[in-house]
């Protein structure tokens, strides 16, 4: 068994991904022949840690892909940035000063060799290793509104429509984020602003699915700790962040007259979790079955 096949099989036995999704919107056909698209799909989520940062192994993920495709895994996981170096230069001030276009120019290669092998993409954009200092990310409304409009909607405006963008993960197991103390262990608030805003970005640029890639069901389940992704909660949350002083801008849309349930009309957010195998794609995907 070659180097990647063990690193697959490895991957594919520690955490095989459900895409578990709820329906959103008007069912529509799930691809324009009629046929079914099912998702077979594993998480492959770095290489050599920060792979795009423009000096990809173009090599090695050509050859993930091929091994995906004929081992007849269709859709992979991939964390497109781990922590941030070398991709997203910072000001001290913790605003975006610049993304590197390296960054673009290796993401125009994984997807093209997503293409060329049928593999779908679910794009992770960050994890919890985002906060082991610094964590600009979440620590106002203003950089958080910075980041979604900088980086999140460029995303979307580049990949948005691509075919095999599968979906969007906001973040790789923000439970940490939340319960580690290298972390920060931040509450919840500035995190469900976080995800509101990214969400709300995303479904403005593009109608790809947005998804939080929990580690433990108690997050996002009416049943434990509540759901602290769920539609409702979100726009509730970016609302209530909202103060009189500093008006807030969601997707363009001043939030100042809003109530909760209006606030954020675009948001909406799929949670997955793991260990599944496989699950019908639900058939509002416009996606081609192969």
């Amino acid at each position: 068994m070659n180097t990647f096949a063990k690193r697959a099989a490895a991957a594919a036995m520690s955490m095989v991904m459900l895409f578990s999704f709820s329906s959103c919107g008007k069912a529509e056909e799930a691809a324009p022949d009629g046929k079914e698209l099912w998702i077979n799909g594993c998480n492959t989520p770095w290489h050599n840690w920060n792979d795009f940062t423009g000096n990809m192994d173009a090599e090695f993920w050509d050859g993930a892909f091929a091994q995906l495709a004929e081992d007849n895994i269709n859709c992979t996981r991939i964390w497109i940035n781990c922590a941030g170096e070398s991709i997203i230069r910072l000001k001290t001030t913790g605003e975006i000063k610049e993304i590197r276009e390296g960054h673009w120019t290796d993401l125009d290669k994984l997807f093209e060799m997503a293409e060329k092998h049928g593999v779908y993409v679910m794009a992770t954009l960050t994890s919890f290793d985002h906060f082991k200092e610094p964590r600009n990310l979440v620590s106002s409304k203003e950089l958080t509104d910075a980041y979604a409009d900088t980086y999140v909607a460029e995303f979307c405006k580049r990949y948005g429509s691509n075919e095999y963008l599968f979906a969007i993960d906001l973040m790789n197991e923000p439970d940490w984020v939340h319960e580690n103390a290298e972390c920060g262990q931040l509450d919840w608030d500035g995190l469900s602003y976080f995800f509101g805003k990214c969400a709300a970005t995303i479904h403005e640029n593009s109608d790809t699915l947005v998804t939080v890639g929990f580690g433990m069901v108690r997050y996002n389940s009416d049943k434990y700790e509540g759901n602290i992704v769920s539609d409702e909660h979100l726009k509730e949350m970016t609302r209530l962040m909202w103060t009189s002083t500093a008006p807030i801008s969601i997707c363009g849309k001043s939030l100042s007259s809003a109530s909760p349930t209006q606030a954020h009309p675009q948001i909406s957010v799929l949670t997955a979790q793991s260990p599944h195998s496989l699950e019908k794609l639900p058939t509002t995907m416009k996606r081609k079955a192969r």
